[in-house]
């Protein structure tokens, strides 16, 4: 993408709002340095530095859609306890909007990550995947209605931890329909099937595999795999993402073919909220599909060099850009 071409784009994105559904998280760092090993087992012993608190899942969706420069809100559903709260603040904080449900019954998803000396030493993970009750469902369906006349765009963000279950999927995407609302999806295996007539579906290639039936092991076998989801799921595009050798856009007009753009890998997490995210707001800006899907590449390729679940910024992406341009 020449650098005028995002320019121009990026003049939109402020008049670009959309709303995020779908498994919001609390993201908690230990940050530390680890020079010895415990006596007690062989494990290394970090000296905790400080601790932050980032927005995580559907929460670091909205996170990169503000830092990018659009107009965000956030619906989803938190526990009643204390990673609850933390992660309300964390989103005041963040001057990030939201409407979130709380669930008395399930505890705040939270993935807490220690990180010594640059390295990541262990992830804990508290969460449950039980799905929404049926009034809990009515709820959020319910806010999203009344918020989807007020955006340009949906995007549903599925990590498979309760918030879309089938009822919700079908709902939001019946509502998007309705209200001529653009809707895009990051979705997980288990739901992969009932976004039907969607405007983007985004598998990584292990959801595309499965999807399918098959491993994807040849150039041929994925552009099969990528027109047979557009057909059976009659959506206008898939895009399939695949770490280290990019990612594969299919459209009405075919296949394209999307080289990554990450100059250095320090971390993966977070690159696939910064991809739809990207691509659903270029979109909705005047964007092509496939300049779109070049452009979530460069924001993912901007991303995974920092550590940590970072968002994207529209200066990060620019400096990206300047620097493939000053090689090629």
């Amino acid at each position: 993408m020449q650098l005028e071409r995002f320019q121009e784009l990026r003049q939109q994105f402020s008049h670009t709002r959309l709303i995020v559904v779908g498994d919001v998280m609390l993201d908690t760092y230990y940050w530390g340095d680890a020079s010895r090993i415990s006596p007690e087992a062989p494990v290394p012993v970090v000296s905790i530095d400080r601790t932050e608190y980032r927005p995580g899942g559907a929460a670091n969706v909205a996170y990169n859609l503000h830092s990018l420069g659009s107009e965000v809100i956030l619906a989803g559903v938190a526990g009643r306890d204390a990673a609850g709260l933390q992660l309300r603040d964390t989103l005041e904080q963040f001057a990030l909007p939201h409407r979130l449900l709380e669930d008395a019954r399930r505890p705040t998803t939270e993935k807490t990550r220690v990180i010594a000396a640059s390295q990541h030493v262990v992830r804990l993970d508290r969460e449950s995947i039980r799905p929404l009750d049926d009034q809990l469902e009515r709820e959020l369906i319910s806010v999203v209605g009344e918020l989807l006349p007020n955006v340009n765009g949906m995007i549903l963000q599925d990590y498979h931890k309760g918030t879309l279950t089938a009822d919700v999927i079908r709902q939001l995407c019946r509502l998007g329909r309705e209200h001529g609302c653009p809707v895009f999806v990051d979705p997980k295996i288990d739901n992969f099937h009932l976004y039907e007539g969607v405007n983007l579906i985004k598998p990584n290639l292990t959801e595309a595999e499965h999807f399918c039936g098959h491993h994807l092991q040849s150039d041929d076998d994925l552009r099969k795999a990528g027109d047979e989801i557009r057909k059976r799921l009659e959506t206008e595009a898939v895009l399939i993402t695949r770490g280290p050798q990019g990612m594969d856009l299919f459209d009405e007009d075919g296949y394209h073919r999307i080289p990554t753009r990450a100059r250095k890998v320090a971390d993966v997490c977070g690159a696939g909220d910064t991809v739809i995210s990207t691509y659903s707001l270029a979109c909705l800006s005047g964007a092509t599909r496939p300049e779109a899907a070049e452009l979530a590449n460069y924001s993912a390729g901007a991303v995974v060099e920092e550590m940590g679940v970072v968002p994207a910024t529209a200066e990060m992406v620019e400096e990206l850009l300047r620097h493939h341009a000053a090689i090629s």
